[in-house]
């Protein structure tokens, strides 16, 4: 955008807007406690799937998080910052493949051990 002022959302946009804010925050709570409830069985009962599960939990609430931020910008001032929300965006993609990488490592050395 240029250096004009930012847009003035109308009453609709405002009201989905705070819908779709919501809405990121339920998520958040929701994968948060889905995240820690499925690592901590998963370290308990020794399942590198239910670990990679409960680790993908925390990466939504990321995306999430990302999402409200954006959302309440946008209600703030009428936009985002396109530029920060590439490097969350790139983030976010750099932790599903940790986490890609963190599944296959400990899956093959669970084949090795025989578990």
């Amino acid at each position: 955008m240029s250096g004009a002022s930012s847009p003035v959302l109308s009453e609709p946009e405002i009201g989905l807007t705070r819908r779709g804010l919501r809405l990121a925050w339920f998520t958040i709570g929701y994968n948060v406690v889905e995240g820690v409830v499925a690592v901590t069985a998963g370290a308990i009962a020794g399942l590198v799937s239910l670990v990679g599960f409960g680790i993908d939990s925390g990466i939504e609430s990321i995306s999430a998080v990302l999402v409200a931020m954006r959302l309440w910008a946008r209600l703030r001032h009428g936009t985002v910052d396109e530029a920060k929300e590439r490097r969350a965006l790139r983030l976010v993609a750099i932790t599903f493949f940790l986490l890609a990488g963190y599944v296959i490592v400990a899956g093959i050395r669970d084949l090795a051990v025989g578990d």
